[in-house]
Formats: structure tokens, sequence, C-alpha cells
């Protein structure tokens, strides 16, 4: 018969044993979208050589045709949330936005200041953040208490911001 400290071992090992299969599955479905993307800018860029990149990196799609690249950072969303450019060199996603509060701590992008200042001199660059699946909206600071909602088609500080759903339209 199983003692207390048997069960409990059990239900322990069974816990990083879920939580070790969830990191890996989420693992797999971010390459299984990261895929899908590339697969879609194949489409639509079908002479292109499109690299990918890890989640981790500065950007993780590049496409270069001739002497143009574009690159694509890739933000997974979800289209309930809001991706919020708070100013020139900080991006949050709220992922509450009925919940939010001036006291709700925000969830920054990493990188945003170096994707905004990346440069190759040997082409001519064109920056992309990617909202995978989808958003909800996304609002732009212009001081401290007044905001607009960035359209598709407007670019700020020479970056698109776009919902997947929207890739093809505006490319």
């Amino acid at each position: 018969m199983f003692d207390f400290w048997d069960i409990m071992l059990i239900i322990i090992a069974s816990i990083f044993l879920l939580i070790a299969i969830s990191f890996v599955w989420l693992k797999m479905k971010y390459v299984k979208d990261l895929k899908r993307i590339k697969e879609s800018y194949q489409k639509i860029f079908p002479n292109a050589k499109i690299n990918l990149f890890n989640r981790d990196s500065l950007y993780q799609l590049e496409i270069i045709e001739e002497s143009k690249k574009t690159i694509v950072k890739v933000i997974m969303a979800h289209l309930d949330y809001e991706f919020i450019i708070t100013n020139t060199f900080k991006w949050a996603i709220n992922d509450n936005p009925k919940g939010w509060s001036r006291k709700t701590k925000p969830v920054f992008i990493n990188d945003s200041a170096a994707f905004d200042q990346y440069s190759d001199s040997s082409f001519e660059i064109t920056k992309i953040v990617l909202l995978y699946p989808g958003i909800k909206k996304v609002i732009r600071y212009l001081n401290e208490s007044d905001t607009v909602i960035q359209k598709p088609e407007e670019k700020f500080r020479n970056i698109q911001f776009l919902s997947y759903d929207n890739l093809e339209k505006f490319l």
C-alpha cells in the first residue's frame, strides 16, 4: 500500500511531466506556426529567399529579394489582446483589456528598441511586426494620456504593425 509520501511523490512527478509535455507542445506549436507564416510569405514573394530564426532572435523571418530585405518580428498574441506602442522604443501586450487599470503591470516586448534601430547598409529594409494569429487592436500613445488606434495601413517609425489576417492585404 502507498503511504502519504509515495502518493506525494507520484503527484509531484506527474505535475513535472505535465509541465514538460506542455512546454514541448508549445515549442512545437510555435515552430509549426512559424512555418505556416513562412509559407504565407512564400506565396506572396515566390522568388524570395526566406530565412527563419528562433523566438529569441531580434526578428523571426527574413525575406530577401535582390536589394530589398524585409524583417518580420513575430509576436504571439490572441484575438482578445491589445498591442500597445507606449513610446518610440517600448511595446507591450495587454492580455486583459477589460480588466486593465493604471496599476496593471504591462507585458513588454523584448528587443523592441533594437528592432526599431536595426539597419543593414547592403539592403533597403522593410520592417513588419506580425501579430499572430491576430489582435483586437493596436494602440499608440501620442503622449501620457492621448492614444490613437494604429491602422494596418499606417506605419509608425517606418514599421508596419499587422495582424496575420491583414498580411496579404498590405504587402
